[in-house]
């Protein structure tokens, strides 16, 4: 794992919360998302010109059964998950909103083991628990919104 990617995707995590919540504090969250929206189009679409042989490769050996699957677990993942976190981030203080997020590595867990059968060790479910409770512990701390 590239240490350096890794801390760079550990410092946008970390202050992402905290800088939406700046702008929530003066807009709906609905706002927000079509903003977001609107940026991630003019992204993505100079993204595809500068990569647009390799993702036209992509797209023409995709099924349809597997574009409409990857469409719905966009909406899913994506659109509705970024609605229901802003909508929680505008309500409520950042850091708790952040800790009940980082519980998702235990479906992760769960969905890895049962679903699709994968090894996880001792150690790795172990971790993940104890993350797990400390996030519980953060948001003991401090129930009340805002």
């Amino acid at each position: 794992m590239n240490l350096f990617v890794v801390l760079l995707l550990l410092l946008i995590a970390g202050f992402a919360p905290i800088l939406y919540k700046k702008f929530l504090s003066g807009i709906d969250f609905k706002t927000l998302i079509v903003i977001i929206a609107a940026v991630n189009f003019i992204a993505a679409t100079f993204l595809y010109i500068t990569n647009m042989d390799s993702v036209n490769a992509d797209i023409q050996g995709m099924s349809t059964q597997t574009m409409v699957l990857l469409a719905l677990l966009i909406i899913v993942t994506y659109f509705i998950g970024q609605l229901l976190y802003m909508n929680l981030l505008q309500n409520n203080a950042s850091y708790a909103v952040s800790s009940i997020v980082s519980i998702a590595p235990v479906i992760t867990l769960i969905a890895s083991v049962f679903i699709f059968d994968q090894k996880v060790g001792i150690p790795g479910t172990l971790g993940v628990l104890l993350t797990s409770l400390g996030v519980g512990a953060i948001l003991l701390n401090n129930m009340n919104p805002k």
